[in-house]
């Protein structure tokens, strides 16, 4: 499936991810690619990003090609949209 994200930030330091993303081939393109990848390195190096209500871990294993893992890993600091929404674990 093919996610068109503009994430606006959710914490006064983080700015704004605009990205396109194929859960299926695992791809992440546009202007904001490059630091949703490092969050994808940051998050599976961990294991986990911090959910909401914190303090609440949310394990991730495949963000590129699972949603809920996308989502946990996005909304750990920006708005998600609503195609993400519904996905957060």
């Amino acid at each position: 499936m093919r996610f068109e994200i503009d994430a606006k930030p959710a914490v006064w330091w983080a700015k704004r991810l605009r990205f396109t993303w194929d859960s299926d081939a695992g791809t992440l393109e546009g202007p904001d690619a490059a630091r949703v990848e490092q969050l994808v390195r940051d998050a599976l190096l961990v294991g986990a990003v911090q959910g909401h209500p914190a303090p609440r871990w949310i394990p991730v294993h495949d963000p590129l090609h699972d949603p809920a893992d996308m989502a946990a890993l996005i909304g750990e600091h920006h708005v998600l949209p609503k195609e993400l929404a519904a996905r957060y674990p």
